[in-house]
């Protein structure tokens, strides 16, 4: 494990194509902000904003990144400039309650959220379409396929959706074998990176004998 940067505020962390750490910090009274660190410097603002910028997000392409921009209960989904932080555009079309996690197509032209139900609308703005259930989206890098985790009575699974000739969505399931039960991920579990390049997932799961998820 690297050191990269310290923060007593940061509370989840990933890497931006640059090479810098992207970090979520908490600023007190449910604020959050999106801040990036180069390797031994203290963080700064990725963001040019005032405004609260936080999770979920989506990388679009390697210039820019979606993520959701507002106070609770007056979100959208904004898109900024990675280069210097400006944001570039606020989609209008995706202030919907309750987004909890953010995908992107790999060509960067499309932007898939779920609030229980998977919404796919253009990264440039427009109308949302209703793409299937789910709670949480990841994509298979190989293909573009979303693997969506949903939570239901019978418990969590995986599902695969598939874009057919016609353009609609073709669903199968994401076999899962192990006596050790899927746990819905919330928001630090499953995400856009959670299938490798060789097909394989990271995914949260709890033993019924153990507290915490692993």
């Amino acid at each position: 494990v690297e050191h990269v940067a310290r923060s007593a505020l940061a509370y989840s962390a990933r890497s931006l194509p640059d090479g810098r750490a992207l970090l979520i910090a908490s600023l007190g009274l449910g604020r959050r902000q999106l801040l990036a660190a180069k390797r031994g410097e203290e963080p700064r603002p990725l963001i040019q904003t005032k405004e609260d910028a936080g999770e979920p997000m989506a990388m679009l392409g390697h210039n820019e990144i979606a993520f959701l921009l507002g106070k609770l209960g007056a979100q959208t989904i904004a898109v900024a400039s990675l280069s210097d932080g400006r944001i570039l555009r606020r989609l209008e079309g995706a202030k919907q309650q309750g987004i909890q996690s953010m995908a992107a197509s790999l060509d960067g032209r499309t932007i898939y959220y779920a609030t229980n139900d998977v919404w796919a609308m253009p990264a440039t703005d427009g109308q949302p379409s209703l793409v299937g259930k789910g709670d949480r989206i990841a994509i298979d890098p190989r293909n573009g396929d979303l693997i969506l985790e949903r939570t239901d009575k019978q418990g969590v699974s995986l599902v695969r959706l598939s874009r057919a000739g016609d353009g609609s969505w073709k669903e199968s399931p994401v076999p899962y074998q192990s006596d050790v039960p899927l746990y819905g991920s919330g928001t630090f579990g499953f995400g856009p990176r959670a299938v490798n390049k060789d097909g394989r997932m990271a995914v949260t799961t709890q033993p019924a004998d153990f507290f915490f998820q692993r």
